[in-house]
């Protein structure tokens, strides 16, 4: 039989100690004045009282001096790698820069994965934080032309990460284990967004095309190219600079992307659209498509000398492929719209319409390649009359974006600078072939209203060289009423055209301009004027 265990006689608590033992909890020997376990440690004994352990606690905590402790800016970034300049012009970037090159559409690659992606890779974090220091001289109204001979002050930082950047970048194409295509294709396009908002143009049309260059060629070998919806979104921003490029005399590649995510065919080939990213996706593809017909039929001169018909001289057969082609396009633009009209009778929360500008965009756009694909055949400017309700879309559109982008809330919309040019090309394009007096002179109002500037598009320019369009060709008519001025065919400029990317950049700009008052078949007419801006 075991021995009983021995147990500890019970005795009842005493709540009696010094205050130094209890807070020790030790057993006190409640000697007074002062206890022996406090004595023989070397301990000061604080006397005797009946509160208990818990409120001697509260009492001391209480009569601590209290220290409010925030963080500041670049504490919350003490994780994040870099120097503090770095995090700082990062951390700029993913609360302010994101939300301009977002746009009016939402953004899961501007707002979540480059943000991730600068997190673990030091040539994103140098560019970000690149983009990020000019577009911060961009919205304090300090960016000037840059003059990388003898950059100032404020240019040194930004200049200083994005050479790292570039130099990142070429180590890794050089590596044995070369970067996926979405960081090549995100790290060109972040070079990009710096020469856009550095002015430089003609680099960032380099950028664009080495990016389309490198996307085309995966394409070309059947590489995987889309594996989630920021492959999606990133390859589809390039599909846009590639249209963009165009206007500046690039070449239009030829891209075969993938069908628009989510976009169903219901009953009879109708188009259904869940989302308003997928109608933005499916315009865009239009657009290209459209773009490329009429490139087909005519093409921009790219020198002085260069200048004769626009119209290709096209054979039989290439004429009637080409009037066959035409309205298939057309029928593809007309079922778009019934299914971007049917999109919108739904809640805006539902189809992702953040932003209200954004429907207002596509509407925009939508009219604009659908006239000019219904009018790139005929070769006289007469034709474009026939769409003066078309053209009165597209203003009342643009007056209504710059309406919400000056109201009350306009510090929740991005109003600085946008990557994409959704207005000032269609307006400008607007301004150059509506001949309803009142309609025009309303684009070329809305033009010098609108508040953001737009990719490689400066506004100021655009207004004067449409101006001096609507002047050349009323000036026949100046004696009528505003309403009344719509000029004849042998009055009406076909093109006016900036030829070196250069005269962009330079005030006054050098521009031609081409019409034919001598009947169609006649050669073209040309006419230099400079443009103040």
């Amino acid at each position: 039989m075991p021995p009983p265990k021995h147990q500890r006689a019970r005795k009842p608590k005493s709540k009696n100690g010094c205050v130094t033992c209890k807070m020790r909890h030790v057993r006190c020997d409640e000697e007074k004045p002062e206890c022996k376990k406090c004595t023989e440690s070397g301990r000061k004994c604080d006397g005797y009282k009946t509160a208990s352990q818990t409120e001697l606690r509260n009492e001391i905590t209480q009569g601590l001096p209290q220290h409010p402790w925030r963080l500041s800016p670049d504490h919350r970034l003490v994780l994040l790698p870099g120097s503090r300049e770095e995090r700082q012009y990062v951390l700029l970037f993913n609360g302010q820069a994101t939300r301009a090159l977002s746009g009016f559409f939402p953004s899961n690659y501007w707002s979540q994965y480059i943000p991730q992606l600068s997190h673990h890779c030091p040539t994103i974090r140098h560019a970000v934080a690149a983009v990020g220091a000019v577009y911060e001289r961009q919205i304090n109204g300090l960016l000037l032309p840059a003059t990388e001979t003898d950059p100032g002050a404020a240019e040194h930082f930004e200049l200083q990460q994005y050479n790292k950047a570039i130099q990142g970048f070429v180590e890794q194409l050089a590596s044995p284990e070369k970067p996926g295509i979405s960081m090549i294709l995100t790290t060109c396009l972040l070079f990009i967004c710096v020469e856009v908002l550095r002015t430089n143009n003609g680099r960032a049309l380099n950028h664009v095309q080495g990016g389309l260059q490198i996307l085309a060629r995966h394409l070309q070998d059947g590489k995987p190219i889309v594996k989630n919806d920021s492959d999606r979104e990133l390859v589809h921003l390039f599909y846009r600079l590639n249209l963009q490029g165009s206007f500046f005399g690039r070449g239009l590649l030829q891209l075969d992307l993938p069908i628009e995510k989510s976009t169903s065919m219901g009953v009879a080939n109708k188009l259904v659209f869940d989302h308003i990213s997928q109608a933005r996706e499916c315009l865009t593809s239009l657009a290209n498509r459209a773009f490329s017909f009429i490139r087909k039929v005519s093409y921009p001169p790219l020198t002085p000398s260069e200048v004769k018909d626009q119209h290709r001289q096209l054979d039989q057969h290439q004429t009637g492929q080409l009037q066959l082609d035409q309205p298939r396009l057309v029928l593809e633009f007309c079922l778009w719209e019934t299914a971007f009209e049917s999109m919108k009778t739904r809640s805006a929360k539902r189809v992702g319409i953040s932003d209200p500008r954004a429907p207002l965009a596509l509407q925009i756009e939508y009219h604009t390649m659908s006239i000019w694909l219904k009018c790139c055949l005929s070769r006289g400017q007469l034709f474009y009359d026939r769409f003066f309700p078309e053209f009165e879309s597209i203003v009342s559109a643009a007056e209504k974006i710059i309406d919400l982008g000056t109201g009350p809330d306009v510090t929740d919309f991005p109003s600085q600078f946008s990557l994409d040019a959704e207005v000032i090309p269609a307006l400008y394009w607007t301004a150059s072939h509506c001949r309803d007096s009142r309609i025009r002179r309303r684009a070329i109002e809305a033009t010098r209203n609108y508040p953001t500037r737009e990719g490689m598009w400066h506004k100021r320019r655009y207004v004067e060289a449409a101006t001096k369009i609507m002047e050349f060709e009323e000036a026949h008519c100046s004696f009528l009423p505003v309403e009344e001025r719509i000029p004849e065919e042998c009055y009406r400029i076909h093109d006016a055209l900036m030829f070196s990317e250069e005269a962009f950049y330079t005030n006054p700009c050098p521009v031609m301009f081409l019409w034919k008052p001598h009947g169609l078949d006649a050669d073209f007419e040309k006419y230099w004027d400079e443009v103040q801006w």
